[in-house]
């Protein structure tokens, strides 16, 4: 993205905490680290997608600092 949007950026993907580890705070421990390895690395921009009906996922996002800043829908093609 650095030539469209002129900064580093990268999306995150399926990132998940096996069952029995949940509210624990791993996947907020994990997503920290991986933002602070990332801004190492120069990038400015980290986007991550969850279902809004995901109010855990969107806890996890919050408290590790991320902010909504748009909804939509998601295309795929295999």
């Amino acid at each position: 993205y650095l030539h469209k949007w002129g900064e580093r950026a990268v999306g995150l993907l399926d990132l998940e905490v096996d069952e029995a580890e949940r509210n624990k705070g791993f996947g907020q421990a994990i997503l920290v680290e991986v933002c602070r390895r990332l801004k190492s690395e120069l990038v400015t921009r980290i986007e991550a997608h969850a279902p809004e009906t995901d109010t855990a996922s969107i806890g996890t996002l919050v408290s590790a600092g991320f902010e909504q800043v748009d909804t939509g829908a998601v295309y795929e093609r295999a």
